[in-house]
């Protein structure tokens, strides 16, 4: 198992959205997902200007600010809340064959070692066949881009085995209005750990981080 996170676990009996986690977490379909766009403008110019991929940019910068919002690290075991630390990213990566297969991104505070890991796991993961699930723990995010398209909304698939509590992050197409480069990117929160509140710390703070890409790296 790759990079197994430390974790705590939080004191349901004296967290103030109790009842909100007994309520929603008996639902059959307990997640919620937002779709906003996002100005990348300011990050994708940041981007040229160092002559760096800007995929690697953006998806840093959104597993920067999940690692801030401790909600965002919620992840449901059993009848407990497990607490991570540090919360890494599982992302799709489009083979030439057009099949995909999934990478494991460890977080780092370093954005050019986080830049050559993810380069270098992204390439392994080209030149092999299959599906490649990374054998991880649950202190992971799950990212995929869709860049052909400026959706509007997603709907990802799950299965029931599945641990629901963990976030997912669609980012869409780019596309131009008002001098803009705008970027729908979709969040999938468990409602038992999360509430719209929580998105928008989400969605707010990864504005600024790519409105002021140099501060946050």
């Amino acid at each position: 198992m790759k990079n197994k996170s430390s974790k705590s676990y939080l004191d349901l009996n004296n967290w103030n959205r109790k009842e909100h986690y007994d309520f929603f977490r008996k639902f059959d379909n307990p997640t919620f997902s937002i779709t906003a766009n996002i100005d990348c403008t300011a990050a994708y110019h940041y981007a040229k200007e160092r002559n760096i991929h800007f995929y690697p940019l953006y998806l840093y910068l959104s597993l920067k600010v999940i690692n801030q919002i401790e909600a965002l690290r919620y992840r449901l075991e059993e009848d407990n809340i497990a607490v991570y630390q540090t919360v890494n990213g599982s992302s799709t990566v489009l083979r030439d064959d057009h099949s995909i297969g999934f990478t494991y991104l460890p977080y780092n505070k370093d954005f050019d070692h986080f830049y050559y890991e993810m380069d270098q796991e992204t390439e392994k993961v080209k030149k092999q066949t299959g599906l490649m699930v990374p054998e991880a723990d649950e202190g992971v995010i799950y990212y995929t881009a869709i860049p052909w398209i400026a959706f509007t909304s997603i709907k990802h698939a799950t299965a029931s085995t599945m641990n629901q509590s963990i976030p997912r992050v669609a980012f869409g197409g780019f596309f131009n209005q008002n001098n803009q480069k705008l970027m729908p990117v979709a969040l999938d929160l468990h409602h038992a750990l999360a509430d719209g509140y929580h998105a928008g710390l989400f969605y707010t703070q990864y504005q600024e981080a790519l409105n002021h890409p140099e501060d946050h790296l």
